[in-house]
């Protein structure tokens, strides 16, 4: 906030006092800070001469408990920090000058009541001094006070006569006092940024911030202590470490700039409705990112504390996986939401719980999936956006590729019409190129490049400004380059260095306005641009494939190994590499060769404490895949990527192959990384660069000779530290994995190729420590072409069981691999109902997972036994009944041969798991057969009613009630009724279907208490 006050004491000044001064001030602050939210925001107050005394004056009306001071008793809490340029503390001895010129000509009859304040010996300035000081002991204190003084004298006639306020005035004993080179009047006015007088004033200002956010974060960390730890895990199970990665990367809007979209119309009507999508569109470069953050900063700030629920995120087209996919939207966006809503995490926390006991280990035993993040984020949006205004930001959707993003937006719109015509409130905003189309439905567009030309002007301006001392020329300079930039902010952020570049090398204007009339338009042509002007084009062209492809941003340290050690170097050790020319020493050297190689168009940034390597915007890598990469390697367009990712698979495989790496024997993985930087990312990813290689059709029989086939030396090698690196990783390789079983299980049909022409005696079906062969491996990822050629030897066993007991063809039916199953059933060598070590069947997992086309394949052979159960008594129609597969539920009824009563070791009925899992079709379908006990009870005494109403599944519960069937009163083991149950639950939606049927509303349970008593312990009000 910035309070200006008028202190003119020649004629025409106004006649107020400090005190008044102080208490506009203290109205100027309630203005400002009227949310809870903003009630709680941390001070830091800087004055200039007379505005120092101001705010002395502000903190002396709060001490005295004036009438404006309500709301800020607690205030001298709240200040972290004053700043005092100049500030007569102890008056000043030009103030008897202006006293004299108020007597004589224009001056004659000016008002000197200010003036007196600032007289040396002025009791009011002494004791509004001393009370200050009072207030500055129970705030933050003399060490948190700066005061700067004047270092250059007032002149006369050209001759230094005196200072405005002398420095023992401007300090304040104990505070930190800087001397600013400048007279009076200029000690608050700063030449630029780079301004030493104001880079020593930030200084305190900038340690004053990293003090609050070091007490902010321990304070988040108290809040998170109160949560349980069973809370806590489970936010940690949907957290990722690049969550807020993007969000932090995204630089600040320069000065002055992005303010505009706060009074857009558009803006304002997004807002103000109570269900909204605006999308935030405009070219690459045109700043999307920047603004849509600025909203989002400026949306949290204004924003009522207890009424609204922020999330958003940004998706990185340049970050690891999880950043440009939806599993990374919908973890992050329901960790925010979570977070913020206690009841809500209390309830998650339940599932979480469960899936824990249940599976075990997040992240090492199971994962959460896409498809039922959503629908958790729909229910709850739901539900809480009565009680919450509930405002989401994207950005970037078109990072997460056409389909997706697409796919998204539709799914926003039917989130956002689901709310129907309620009091709820839930507004999204997204940013998006004008590519993919997208059909917006109901919804608002803003246009970056038709409202950012005065961002760009007021960027352009500043920044030449600060490298012209001729203001006139910087001013026709700005005018060229806002006019070629056409909305595009990032053309301007390229252009700008080369023109001050010019400027320092002595060109004329002439010349620079040349070289900007030469400068290409377009974003793309200027990326065209840079490339020709590249001197190693070689080397340009390795970092620009690896940080164009490598699987994560790879860091300094590793960039600099990955550049040395390149796929066709002759060396066979470290040391050899490392004496090469290609071998940068330093990380500092790695980052100037970042820049120089990519001319500008990459960066080095801070992710995670590391230092990595990255392109300045999207738009550059978008560039290099369209014609870049081909224009630095002077080749043909097709096979680009497939190039790229040979040469980088086969660094890694160079890098894992070194003398040292084959010698080493170090268990740490830290020790590891230290050692040999690259050997992570190495070890790591050279299958999945293999894998795409493959894709492209370029063979790869050179791997034979790469990994020493037939000898497994180097394969154990990696084996054993892919074991130290990526312990959990679900790629891990199992011990005695030979070439043949890492191409039948990532679909390398011409490493096959290659290993089965090389000698006669190949052993085609050996076993890994999982006893899985490559036919295993084959079938359970699909790759129809590698099981057909190792079927074709004839050397096979089709029904070979692994350590678990599961055969190709049932690990076929897990991933619904029809094509290969068909291949394995051809052979007429497979048990078709074999049973794994949990007693399931390849039919049993197939209806498990909604493999609709197996399941009927199956079926087909009329080999298998429909009903069979498995080691916990559950049959297929349970497992489908389960996760809601309604057409496998249909056939394996039309089969006539299932009993769709049948009850597992639980007690729990096909019926009975779809209630409680809120299946409704499914329910629907196994009430028509009319051969279920609708009222079947559990190992817990409890019904389908029972469990449908804890879960709220509302629709469910209607149907099981419209049979007529169900005993609404019913006691579980403890005792409980289903009004019990939603009770305390506090459903009120679950409560008046029961209502209405007359239930004994004063049952007790085994601990004698009422379904009353429980809503009221609950305190649901209404129920």
């Amino acid at each position: 906030m910035a309070f200006n006050h008028n202190t003119k004491w020649e004629a025409g000044a106004l006649s107020k006092s400090l005190r008044e001064y102080g208490d506009d001030l203290l109205r100027a602050l309630r203005r400002v800070r009227q949310t809870p939210e903003e009630k709680r925001r941390p001070i830091i107050f800087i004055g200039h001469g007379f505005g120092g005394l101001i705010i002395k004056q502000n903190e002396a009306l709060v001490i005295a408990g004036g009438d404006n001071t309500d709301d800020f008793c607690n205030i001298h809490k709240l200040i972290k920090g004053f700043v005092f340029l100049g500030t007569p503390h102890k008056g000043a001895q030009l103030t008897t000058v202006g006293k004299m010129i108020s007597l004589f000509g224009h001056w004659q009859g000016s008002s000197t009541s200010l003036l007196e304040i600032t007289e040396p010996k002025s009791i009011i300035n002494r004791e509004l001094h001393e009370s200050f000081m009072q207030f500055l002991g129970r705030s933050c204190g003399t060490a948190d006070t700066v005061c700067a003084f004047e270092a250059v004298k007032e002149s006369l006639f050209g001759f230094p006569i005196m200072h405005v306020v002398e420095k023992d005035s401007a300090v304040i004993d104990g505070s930190r006092k800087i001397g600013l080179e400048q007279r009076h009047r200029d000690v608050q006015r700063f030449v630029s940024r780079n301004d030493e007088n104001y880079q020593d004033v930030l200084w305190w200002i900038r340690r004053w911030v990293e003090k609050l956010k070091e007490r902010t974060s321990a304070r988040q960390m108290e809040v998170m202590k109160e949560k349980t730890q069973e809370q806590q895990e489970c936010l940690q199970s949907l957290a990722f470490p690049e969550m807020d990665e993007r969000g932090n990367d995204i630089e600040s809007e320069a000065s002055e700039t992005c303010a505009w979209i706060l009074t857009h119309k558009n803006y304002t009507t997004w807002l103000g409705q109570h269900r909204g999508l605006l999308w935030i569109k405009g070219k690459p470069g045109a700043g999307k990112s920047t603004l849509l953050k600025y909203a989002l900063r400026k949306g949290k700030q204004r924003a009522p504390l207890n009424k609204l629920i922020v999330a958003s995120f940004f998706f990185h087209g340049r970050g690891a996986p999880i950043q440009k996919s939806p599993l990374g939207l919908f973890r992050s966006l329901l960790h925010q939401i979570l977070d913020q809503v206690p009841n809500l995490l209390s309830e998650f926390s339940s599932i979480f719980k469960e899936r824990c006991k249940t599976k075990g280990e997040p992240g090492r035993k199971w994962e959460w999936h896409v498809a039922e993040l959503q629908e958790f984020l729909e229910t709850f949006i739901l539900r809480i956006s009565r009680a919450y205004s509930i405002r989401i930001y994207v950005d970037a959707l078109d990072e997460c590729g056409d389909v997706v993003a697409k796919h998204l937006v539709t799914y926003f719109q039917r989130l956002v019409l689901k709310l129907g015509s309620t009091e709820a409130t839930l507004n999204i905003c997204f940013s998006c190129r004008h590519y993919p189309i997208l059909t917006l439905e109901h919804g608002l567009i803003i246009c970056v490049e038709d409202e950012n030309h005065l961002d760009i002007a007021t960027y352009v301006k500043g920044e030449l400004e600060r490298g012209f001392s001729d203001k006139d020329k910087a001013r026709e300079l700005k005018e060229k380059i806002v006019d070629k930039a056409s909305g595009v902010f990032q053309w301007a952020v390229l252009v700008i260095p080369k023109v001050l570049e010019l400027h320092w090398e002595g060109k004329s204007m002439t010349a620079i306005q040349t070289t900007i009339q030469e400068i290409p338009p377009e974003l793309s042509e200027l990326y065209q641009d840079i490339l020709e002007r590249l001197k190693d084009r070689s080397q340009s062209l390795q970092l620009m494939q690896w940080i164009s492809f490598a699987q994560r941003p790879l860091s300094l340290e590793e960039l600099r190994f990955a550049m040395a050690v390149d796929a066709d170097v002759p060396y066979s050790s470290l040391t050899e590499c490392q004496k090469s020319e290609a071998y940068v020493e330093t990380k500092e050297d790695m980052e100037k060769r970042v820049k120089s190689l990519s001319g500008g168009l990459a960066e080095v940034k801070e992710r995670q404490s590391r230092q990595v390597a990255q392109f300045i915007h999207r738009s550059v890598k978008d560039y290099l895949l369209q014609r870049g990469l081909q224009q630095l390697e002077s080749s043909p367009m097709d096979g680009v990527i497939g190039r790229a990712h040979f040469r980088l698979s086969r660094s890694c495989i160079k890098y894992m192959t070194m003398e040292e790496v084959l010698r080493n024997s170090c268990k740490v993985r830290h020790d590891l990384e230290r050692k040999f930087p690259l050997l992570r990312y190495a070890t790591t990813n050279w299958v999945s660069h293999v894998e795409i290689v493959e894709t492209q059709r370029i063979s790869q029989g050179d791997l034979l000779g790469l990994l020493q086939w037939p000898s497994n030396q180097i394969l154990r090698s990696w084996t054993h530290i892919y074991e130290i690196m990526g312990h959990y990783s679900d790629r891990l390789p199992a011990a005695n994995t030979t070439l043949l079983h890492i191409a039948s299980r990532y679909g390398l049909l011409s490493v096959i190729t290659a290993v089965l022409k090389s000698e006669d005696s190949v052993e085609v079906d050996s076993k890994d420590s999982h006893g899985r062969t490559p036919l295993w491996w084959a079938s359970r990822n699909g790759h129809k072409p590698v099981v057909k050629l190792l079927l074709d030897t004839e050397k096979v066993d089709v029904d070979s069981k692994d350590n678990n007991s599961r055969t190709p063809l049932l690990r076929a039916a897990v991933n619904g691999q029809e094509a290969v199953m068909k291949l394995l059933l051809d052979t007429g060598k497979v048990d078709v109902d074999s049973k794994d070590n949990g007693g399931r069947t390849p039919l049993s997992w197939a209806a498990l997972n909604g493999h609709e086309a197996v399941v009927k394949l199956l079926l087909d052979t009329r080999k298998v036994d429909v009903d069979s159960k498995d080691n916990n008594g559950r049959t297929p129609l349970l497992r489908a009944a389960v996760n809601g597969h309604e057409a496998i539920v249909k056939l394996l009824l039309d089969t006539e041969k299932v009993d769709a009563n049948s009850k597992d070791n639980n007690g729990w009925t096909p019926l009975l798991r779809a209630a409680v899992n809120g299946h409704e079709a499914v329910v629907k379908l196994l009430l028509d057969t009319e051969k279920v006990d609708v009222d079947s009870k559990d190992n817990g005494g409890r019904t389908p009613l029972s469990w449908a109403i804890e879960n709220r599944q509302e629709a469910v519960v209607k149907l099981l009630l419209d049979t007529g069937k169900v005993d609404v009163d019913s006691k579980d083991d403890d005792g409980r009724t289903p009004l019990s149950r939603a009770t305390e639950k506090g459903c009120w939606a679950m409560v008046k279907p029961l209502d209405t049927r007359k239930v004994d509303v004063d049952s007790k349970g085994n601990g004698g208490r009422t379904p009353l008593s429980r809503a009221t312990e609950r305190r649901h009000e209404a129920v």
